[in-house]
């Protein structure tokens, strides 16, 4: 199943001890075998924290991406693992008994990570992804349904509501009990205008329809409803409704699909053939053979889709204006196909089946479907009635008529109100839980979200204290996340513990070995024929926004040579032209790789690169040679890193008391192996050569 969150993270735990290539530490300095442990039942123990099988499962398995594809790794792979993340865990622990949990630094970033992220976890968790599901599931079958429809708006009195569903339970009892014909009911009765149209909806005829065409409710009810039945009488925000089931059968596939169409009136005068002679013939030379692709682009009269060989695009069975012809398009079984000729208003058609859309996944399907969801009014009404819970549960208070005595006399539109006192500003006209609200915090509320305008003041104020309500009871239950759903809890966590991590290496191991120049010395100088450059092209390029200046500059040095005019560009203050000098080994997809395959002293043609045009001369090999301390100063920082790590690691191990037992790794994703077909014990003779 498709996640349900998909965080922007700055790094995360599994992240960090695992693509950094922290190392781990070995057999030799971890105690490894079962008598070391306390409890022989545990993978590690890192002080007073115990790691079991389930967990290093866990944490190994979100790591790889699910559970399945952690089985087919090898037991070499989880020792390794496993030493990263006992590295992993020391550092944290380390990090919390320094009191780096307190520092005002991390604590800002957890609480903006937090505030970032809880309120999307949330609306996706626990709205849209229930909603998608039910979608994806509803897609796989269609309803064809016929309706009744009494209108009754949200606006409409209690007794307006009484009187529409007391005329509808009348007409479905006419339908159920006394035999009344459900369309000639629809015909007469039903207030939706297409009932007594001769079109789509005529009758009350919906045709096939399937997930997310129709409101939420109405679409439940026709999936709810057994075919050849009158479902019960239900309520959506156009007023109440009854269908009638005609049949349900499973969704088709959607289909790629081109086509040959002839019409009349489209040929001049002097052609007497007709639209269905002409399809005629076009219809018997494919069955001789001929290509489908090939006619329509030499003879399809549809002048949209000839040029592209008849191409239509995707179809599916519920698209509108299909009817005509679907039927035989999706009789078709497989690609190269094509249907007997077809006669629609348009004209004359043969059908061609280009491609079959495989069935895809509720995973594959996600983004479509979200984005399909996206639009529909079911999300903004499961968020409200998410919020209408919290609220409920919670308690809130609204005092309207101080908000509207501070509002009276005052221009109050669109763009917010004006030159109310300070005074009325911090008046209280609303609390919720624990909190109040001010007047000021509603009207800033207001000036940033998307309030309609309506003329009726009282309207306006009512519906933005409502959605102002309905977003700050979002708030709340996004707040207490950590404690009520365990995955959000342990995001939040992974993520304290990655900045616990980055904080303490910061502190201990990189900043300290970048500034500890005596170190970093020392640990150069009996090293220092160990870091050299390879031979390396040096490349002489210059810039300009002119490409016409550079041309003037290579006629320069044929007449100057190469110094001298790098000097004259250096000392011209006006800029026009820069010199740079840089050494390349080898090709690597640069610019560069021009000057290095050009002989000694040879010029690239000017090209644009980067915002200006730049030409490059190959000015020979800089030999190899062994580099300074300044030269090589990054590289014996990260050497230098690495010593300070293993160190802090050796220290942390002793004063932790760290104790493995990868002998029970052998255990790992038992079941998971066993499911699979070509699993091999990981402790067999094949097993050890993965």
């Amino acid at each position: 199943m498709k996640t349900t969150i998909k965080p922007i993270r700055t790094f995360t735990l599994i992240a960090l001890f695992v693509s950094a290539g922290i190392a781990g530490c070995s057999s030799s300095n971890v105690g490894s075998t079962a008598e070391e442990m306390a409890d022989p039942s545990l993978v590690a123990s890192i002080g007073d924290q115990k790691l079991t099988i389930e967990e290093f499962e866990s944490r190994y398995a979100r790591s790889v991406g699910d559970r399945d594809l952690a089985a087919k790794d090898s037991l070499e792979t989880y020792e390794e693992f496993l030493d990263r993340y006992v590295d992993f865990r020391l550092k944290v622990l380390y990090a919390q008994d320094l009191g780096l949990e307190s520092d005002a630094g991390i604590n800002a970033e957890i609480n903006g990570y937090r505030d970032q992220l809880a309120r999307p976890y949330l609306l996706e968790k626990e709205i849209m992804d229930p909603i998608l599901l039910d979608m994806y599931e509803k897609e796989k079958e269609l309803v064809d349904a016929s309706h009744i429809l009494i209108r009754a708006g949200t606006a409409s009195t209690p007794e307006e509501l009484e009187a529409a569903e007391t005329k509808l339970t009348a007409i479905r009892d006419s339908i159920v009990t006394g035999g009344a014909d459900f369309g000639e009911m629809a015909f007469t009765h039903s207030d939706d205008p297409s009932a007594r149209g001769n079109r789509l909806g005529s009758k009350g005829r919906l045709g096939f329809f399937g997930s997310g065409r129709m409101v939420k409710g109405f679409e439940d009810a026709a999936y709810e409803t057994p075919v050849d039945s009158v479902s019960r009488v239900f309520r959506t925000q156009f007023g109440f409704h009854i269908l009638y089931v005609h049949e349900k059968r499973p969704r088709y596939q959607d289909l790629y699909v081109s086509h040959i169409a002839t019409r009349d009136g489209l040929r001049g005068l002097d052609d007497t053939t007709t639209a269905e002679q002409r399809i005629n013939d076009l219809y018997k030379r494919l069955q001789n053979g001929e290509d489908f692709k090939e006619l329509a682009l030499n003879h399809s009269e549809d002048m949209e889709s000839r040029p592209s060989g008849g191409q239509l695009g995707k179809l599916s069975y519920t698209t509108p204006g299909a009817e005509p012809f679907r039927e035989q398009v999706f009789a078709l079984k497989n690609p190269g196909d094509f249907t007997e000729i077809v006669q629609t208003t348009y004209g004359y058609h043969i059908f061609y089946l280009d491609e079959i859309e495989p069935v895809k996944t509720f995973e594959e399907s996600y983004d479509r479907l979200k984005n399909a969801a996206s639009r529909l009014p079911r999300v903004q009404r499961a968020e409200d009635a998410m919020a209408d819970k919290v609220l409920e549960e919670v308690g809130f208070t609204v005092d309207t008529t101080l908000v509207m005595d501070i509002l009276n006399g005052l221009a109050f539109n669109t763009n917010g109100v004006q030159n109310i006192a300070a005074d009325s500003m911090a008046m209280t006209v609303l609390t919720l839980a624990d909190s109040a609200y001010t007047f000021k915090q509603l009207v800033d509320y207001a000036e940033t979200a998307s309030i309609p305008f309506n003329p009726d003041r009282t309207v306006m104020v009512n519906y933005t204290i409502d959605k102002y309500l309905k977003d700050q009871a979002l708030d709340i239950e996004a707040a207490r996340l950590e404690s009520t759903d365990a995955e959000f809890g342990r995001i939040m966590e992974e993520f304290k513990e990655g900045l616990l991590l980055f904080k303490l290496m910061e502190d201990s191991v990189w900043t300290a070995a970048a500034q500890d120049t005596a170190g970093l010395m020392a640990y150069h100088s009996p090293r220092a024929d160990s870091f050299w450059f390879s031979d390396r092209h040096r490349i002489i390029s210059f810039r300009s926004r002119n490409d016409s200046l550079l041309l003037d500059v290579q006629s320069k040095v044929e007449d100057m040579g190469l110094l001298s005019v790098i000097n004259m560009v250096n000392e011209d203050t006006t800029n026009t032209i820069r010199v740079d000098t840089t050494f390349i080994a080898e090709n690597n997809n640069s610019v560069f790789d021009k000057a290095i395959n050009t002989a000694k002293g040879e010029f690239t043609a000017p090209e644009f690169n980067s915002g200006s045009y730049i030409m490059m001369v190959n000015d020979g090999i800089d030999k190899s040679r062994q580099k300074t301390f300044d030269e090589a100063r990054s590289e014996v920082v990260n050497a230098y890193q690495a010593i300070l790590e293993a160190e802090l690691l050796e220290r942390l191990r002793a004063r932790y008391k760290v104790h493995t037992n990868k002998a029970l790794l052998i255990q790992a994703f038992a079941e998971e192996k066993k499911n699979q077909s070509d699993f091999v014990p990981i402790d067999s003779p094949m097993g050890s050569m993965n």
